[in-house]
């Protein structure tokens, strides 16, 4: 089944073809409006809804839908001083009203999804986009890891490159250092104990946070054996590297025109199990994440 894109108010409810890219415009509501064009233009982004005004009802409907727990996002029309941290799943009817609420009241607009493990991402990856060069850079990293490892600037990536769009070839490919990759590896994992806690903690005070350090520091007997990070990073594939450049294409040629202006674009894809590449957002110069 394709991916639902569904903007609810209390006016109104829109559906897929029935959204008014306009209207998103004029909001700032951009991380959305990314995600209906990268749909439009046929590339794999998961369900969403945006919900402009608290309705228990949609919130019911899609929960039955989707299936629990959803996963919550936010759209905001400028970046507060101190974003709150979203892509945490939401188990319970009663704290999908709470968060829904609680971000409403901070001047948040919430986003659901069905939810897509982060701590089961394949590979996640960072694509920078200057219309005005036809190359994109290419960040990379791998299994154990997602794309906010790389949007916040937390991390070398495991793999770089460049695609030249004209031709599609690829540059200065480089690999992570093994000593580098185990240096990495031992911080995601405490990255992990840290985000566990933190998804307990949405989920019994339905309220999100800024940052994860008021979960204090991670001692050996709190990791668990299933955090599975892989000892050394295995670099992309020549198939998925083939299926990436063909999103690159469409992403440079066709969605980007769509979005309000920019020197240069950010996107953000996971590659998942049974599911391939999915786009996470596209952001432009109009705000920082």
């Amino acid at each position: 089944m394709s991916a639902e894109l569904i903007i609810a108010s209390n006016r109104f409810t829109w559906k897929n073809e029935q959204i008014d890219t306009n209207f998103l415009r004029r909001n700032n509501f951009y991380k959305v409006l990314s995600l209906v064009e990268a749909s439009r233009a046929c590339l794999k982004i998961p369900s969403t809804l945006l919900l402009l005004d608290m309705n228990k009802d949609i919130l019911n409907y899609f929960a039955r839908r989707w299936k629990l727990p959803l996963m919550i996002r936010m759209e905001y029309a400028s970046l507060p001083r101190n974003k709150a941290l979203g892509g945490i799943p939401v188990y319970s009817l009663i704290s999908l009203y709470n968060v829904a609420e609680f971000l409403l009241h901070e001047g948040y607009h919430p986003i659901f999804h069905p939810h897509l493990d982060r701590f089961k991402d394949i590979y996640s990856v960072g694509l920078l986009i200057e219309v005005n060069r036809p190359e994109v850079n290419v960040e990379i990293v791998g299994k154990g890891f997602d794309a906010s490892d790389l949007r916040l600037g937390d991390l070398i990536p495991h793999e770089i490159f460049k695609i030249d769009v004209s031709n599609f070839s690829v540059s200065e490919r480089k690999i992570i250092s093994q000593r580098e990759y185990l240096r990495q590896r031992n911080e995601r994992i405490q990255k992990i104990v840290r985000l566990f806690k933190y998804i307990e903690y949405v989920n019994k005070e339905n309220k999100l946070l800024t940052s994860l350090d008021s979960f204090g520091e991670v001692s050996d007997r709190s990791i668990r054996k299933d955090f599975f990070v892989p000892e050394s990073y295995l670099p992309l594939s020549k198939n998925l590297l083939s299926s990436l450049k063909e999103i690159i294409s469409i992403l440079y040629l066709s969605v980007v025109r769509h979005l309000p202006s920019s020197n240069g674009f950010v996107a953000s894809l996971s590659y998942l199990h049974h599911k391939g590449w999915v786009l996470w957002d596209v952001y432009g110069q109009w705000y920082k994440r």
